[in-house]
């Protein structure tokens, strides 16, 4: 192989492995997190944050160094590399997240653990692909490099899919943060050897005529740094979106970030010179209004059993609309002397996106929803392949009558009373997005236009009256939404957190002594209702810990001198929970009810030994469930707290996973016996309209007197997994079918 040819190969393994490395160590820190802070989507768009702004920080120090000799370039990248390596292998420093427990924010102490056990591993790697390619094109006068930054995506998919597919099964945290740092210290060689290899040349006929360098200054910095940021900013946003409003399954959060790195493939896989596809920008434009359409109309209002086409509809869009976007930006690129220069601001674009959508969207637009959704939907619009003319002078008139045209077919379905369906989403939302296509063929306008359609569909009045009250957190998005109960004048309250239900009342369903019946998963006839409703003396239960609060339903089954605790992790949860006119059945708890906020599993550790008669399990109904709840080492706290003949009580209603055989393995590791309910007749005999909901239950402990339910033991043929800190894989037990619902 010639020299040349080898140093081009030898360029393409060194920069795929190094993307390899930072996508798979992002899961990795991403787990590591799980166990103070559960399974929250936000916890997945910090992390990835923090490894925008690590890369950012890596280009950053990459271009000094490109310019640097070989001798100059070898005295600063040895120590700094030895200093890497002197934080192998990563992980995440617990106290450093202990600082969360009880904020609703908790981004800060979160990106300060991450800093401490991953920064300087990262940012190490993170300088491979700028710096490489410099190297390459100092080297091989006139050869393009620019192919590498595609090879580099590619081994960043490579690495974010091998995680939950290979790694994560197969390997506990300790072995692969083991493996992570073998090749961490391989990179490190090739590097080393890389400064030593490519040697700035002037000898040999160019390969493409070489275009006069361009002064920084004038660079098209702007465009860099919108057309990256907009499509980061999509990629936090839509991961929150679906999770939310879609299909919320587990691992739903590296899609979006796997389609985002096949756009940049796609994007950059070909040189400047290449034409972009023609049919590139009308799909890119055509997939906006899809998305427009699907977010304008709700997805949240027509999921139903649509999950999965509405799941791929999303993706497949989300692919055409990134990837038009990218497209733009390899138009714009510079000559491969300005190449860390146009890196380092599609990583600065990348970071402002990122943390538009998981640190300031959530906390400036508490109330609002997922608002940074559209505004990315729209900004991705502005960049269209082949760069078309923006803005014409007629255009800002035509906004300004498109706005009032839009909010008089709002005032029109308002007058008319149109109630939700086909004619008021054709006026309200299906013309406006219909006018901003048809204007597609000058960015500018069409981005305006299609601001205002999305503007006007969520601030026009909801006919239905259905939503009360809304706000996020750092654990998600709670709605509080109102529903005509069977008969007249009933109204049923429920609290939506992403797509889960977690509990509901209606004022008017009371018992013989004037408390409100618990409806959803904690109905009387249910699973939880028929365990708690035994009589005294059945089961001891002077002293009860629950772990999950909801709407504090449970407390509706605490008894006179009962001491009954909640423990929260989501302070809005708890100020939801007390909102008695939605859900009285804390303020109407007949024993004592305390709610105590923070990781369920650490605060109970804080608590005496011993001390509960039954601990309740109710934290796993949501689609990104807490992991580190259901592990050998949570066992060893339950039953550490548990006193004599103590049971536990666990609720895992899940649609996409079976946690059954988690469960069957915790009651084999600690000698409890194991029973199951799986209450699938609440939603067969129609009792949805009575509120109640399908539910499945467990009972850790030996079976008491009274039970009326179709409590059995696992069958004899049931897996059985066992989860340790360390190792918890969630994809062999992914649901075939969400048949739990």
């Amino acid at each position: 192989m010639e020299t040349g040819m080898a140093q081009v190969v030898f360029a393409a393994l060194l920069t795929a492995l190094s993307a390899v490395l930072l996508m798979s160590v992002q899961p990795l820190a991403t787990k590591d997190c799980l166990p103070l802070l559960g399974g929250t989507p936000a916890v997945w768009a910090i992390t990835l944050v923090f490894f925008q702004i690590t890369l950012l920080l890596g280009y950053a120090t990459a271009i000094p160094l490109a310019r640097m000799g070989t001798l100059a370039r070898c005295l600063i990248l040895t120590p700094t590399l030895a200093l890497a390596l002197c934080f192998l292998p990563p992980r995440i420093d617990p106290e450093a997240l202990a600082a969360t427990m009880g904020e609703s924010w908790p981004w800060w102490p979160l990106l300060l653990a991450l800093a401490r056990g991953f920064f300087f591993p990262v940012l190490a790697i993170s300088m491979s692909a700028p710096l490489v390619q410099a190297w390459l094109a100092k080297t091989r006068q006139g050869l393009d490099p620019t192919p590498l930054y595609a090879a580099s995506n590619g081994g960043s998919l490579a690495g974010l899919l091998a995680y939950p597919l290979l790694l994560e099964p197969l390997l506990n945290l300790t072995q692969q943060g083991l493996l992570w740092s073998v090749g961490h210290a391989l990179w490190c060689t090739g590097i080393v050897g890389g400064a030593l290899w490519f040697r700035p040349t002037h000898s040999g006929p160019a390969l493409t005529p070489q275009p006069k360098p361009t002064p920084p200054d004038q660079y098209p910095w702007k465009v860099w740094l919108a057309a990256s940021a907009f499509p980061s900013m999509l990629m936090v946003a839509l991961t929150t979106h679906l999770v939310t409003d879609v299909a919320g399954a587990p691992l739903l959060g590296i899609l979006p970030l796997a389609i985002y790195l096949v756009s940049f493939i796609l994007a950059f896989g070909s040189s400047k010179a290449s034409a972009s596809p023609a049919w590139l920008s009308r799909a890119q434009v055509l997939s906006a209004l899809i998305l427009a359409l699907l977010w304008g109309v709700g997805s949240v209002e027509v999921r139903g059993g649509l999950a999965f086409p509405l799941l791929l509809a999303h993706l497949v869009c989300f692919l055409l609309l990134t990837w038009g976007t990218h497209r733009r930006l390899v138009e714009t690129r510079p000559t491969p002397e300005g190449l860390p220069w146009f890196y380092f601001a599609l990583s600065l674009g990348g970071v402002l996106g990122g943390i538009a959508a998981a640190l300031l969207a959530p906390i400036l637009l508490s109330r609002a929803g997922i608002w940074e959704y559209p505004i990315a939907l729209a900004g991705c619009c502005l960049f269209q392949p082949g760069g078309p003319i923006f803005w014409t002078k007629g255009d800002p008139l035509r906004v300004a009558i498109a706005a009032l045209a839009a909010t008089a077919l709002a005032a029109l379905a308002w007058m008319l009373d149109l109630g939700p369906g086909g004619p008021r989403w054709a006026l309200i939302v299906g013309l406006p997005l219909l006018a901003a296509h048809l204007a597609s063929f000058r960015p500018g306008l069409h981005t305006a236009l299609l601001a205002i359609a999305l503007l006007v569909a969520k601030l026009a009045p909801d006919p239905t009256g259905r939503l009360i009250w809304q706000e996020r957190s750092f654990f998600g998005l709670a709605r509080v939404e109102q529903t005509n109960g069977p008969s007249k004048g009933e109204t049923i309250t429920r609290l939506v957190h992403g797509g889960t239900i977690h509990g509901q009342a209606c004022p008017s369903w009371v018992d013989k002594q004037g408390k409100v019946i618990p409806l959803g998963y904690y109905h009387p006839r249910g699973p939880a209702g028929d365990l708690l409703s035994l009589p005294e003396g059945s089961i001891r239960r002077q002293r009860v810990a629950a772990i999950g609060l909801g709407v504090g339903a449970l407390a509706y089954y605490a008894r006179p001198g009962e001491d009954w605790t909640f423990f929260e992790i989501d302070p809005l949860m708890e100020r939801l929970a007390r909102r008695a006119e939605w859900f009285p059945y804390l303020q109407n708890c007949q024993g004592t009810c305390k709610v105590a906020l923070g990781d369920g599993r650490l605060r109970l550790a804080s608590q005496p030994q011993a001390t509960f008669d039954l601990i309740i399990l109710d934290a796993f109904s949501s689609d990104s469930i807490p992991a580190h709840l259901l592990t050998t080492e949570a066992m060893a706290v339950y039953t550490a707290k548990l006193a004599p003949g103590g049971k536990i009580l666990a609720h895992i209603s899940n649609r996409y996973l079976d946690l059954l055989p988690v469960l069957s393995g915790l009651g084999q590791g600690s000698g409890m016996p194991v029973l199951t309910w799986w209450d699938s007749s609440s939603q067969a005999q129609g009792d949805a309209a009575k509120g109640w909901m399908a539910s499945h239950w467990v009972i850790l402990g030996e079976r008491p007197k009274g039970l009326k339910g179709l409590w059995t033991p696992p069958q004899n043929n049931s897996p059985i997994v066992q989860w340790t800190d360390a190792h918890a894989a969630l994809w062999p037990l992914v649901r075939a079918s969400n048949s739990e619902d």
